[in-house]
């Protein structure tokens, strides 16, 4: 009997052709984009419900309107990517 017997084997290098290596890279970018946008929803929703939370605790009565209004104000600057504008709200 004639023969070679493999005890062991390792996989030194593995290529792609550059088209498929191409599209898995902007895969893995998108799937760690994604990853990061709810790491950072995640955050901004934590974050909003304890400044919620500490303005009622030191007796700051918000009305349902008001609440909705800084929590949609204060996720949108949190989640934002770019420099925020403070306002001032004036009625008449």
């Amino acid at each position: 009997v004639v023969g070679a017997e493999v005890h062991n084997f390792e996989l030194v290098d593995l290529s792609y052709a550059p088209e498929i290596a191409q599209v898995m890279l902007v895969r893995q970018q998108a799937e760690a984009l994604v990853e990061a946008r709810r790491l950072l929803v995640g955050s901004a929703v934590d974050m909003t419900h304890q400044a919620l939370g500490q303005l009622e605790a030191k007796g700051v009565v918000l009305s349902e309107s008001a609440r909705e209004n800084m929590t949609s104000n204060l996720l949108a600057v949190i989640c934002s990517h770019s420099p925020t504008t403070p306002t001032v709200q004036l009625k008449s």
